[in-house]
């Protein structure tokens, strides 16, 4: 499912990627398909695996090109220092949007503490999340913009 080496090369100035790599982190498989479907008619995202846990994520990182990784909320772990700590490991080596249903407002602080570059609310507008997934690749690291919250 995954192949490729890691994505290595850094954005130049300008550049507009062809396609934004997206790894999906979800601990439930109808959400992981459901956004799997939801992008396959994106010209610019292109969804290269999806994973049950931050673990796999930060193991298919490393074997894969993988410009962004969309994370469930309940793997990011608000109420859990080891599942924020794993989000921090991840968040150093590539940006990551985390989803949820809720009120971003309330999950601003701990996610970026964390590391997390952006939420986006599951309910929210597809062409929105494709907005924020090519944002989060352009800001990759060492050049990651910690402006893309928004509330």
């Amino acid at each position: 499912m995954l192949a490729g080496p890691p994505n290595t090369e850094q954005p130049r100035l300008g550049d507009q990627p062809s396609s934004i790599t997206v790894l999906i982190a979800d601990p439930h498989s109808r959400t992981r398909s459901g956004l799997r479907s939801a992008l396959k008619h994106s010209h610019t995202v292109r969804v290269v695996g999806e994973v049950p846990d931050l673990a796999s994520a930060i193991t298919a990182i490393s074997s894969a090109r993988v410009d962004v990784v969309l994370s469930g909320s309940r793997l990011a772990g608000l109420a859990s220092e080891s599942a924020r700590a794993g989000l921090a490991q991840l968040a150093r080596r590539v940006p990551v949007i985390v989803m949820g249903m809720g009120d971003p407002r309330a999950y601003t602080a701990p996610l970026q503490a964390a590391g997390a570059t952006d939420y986006w609310p599951k309910d929210g507008d597809l062409e929105q999340l494709t907005k924020r997934l090519i944002a989060a690749a352009d800001a990759h690291p060492p050049h990651r913009d910690r402006s893309l919250w928004v509330a």
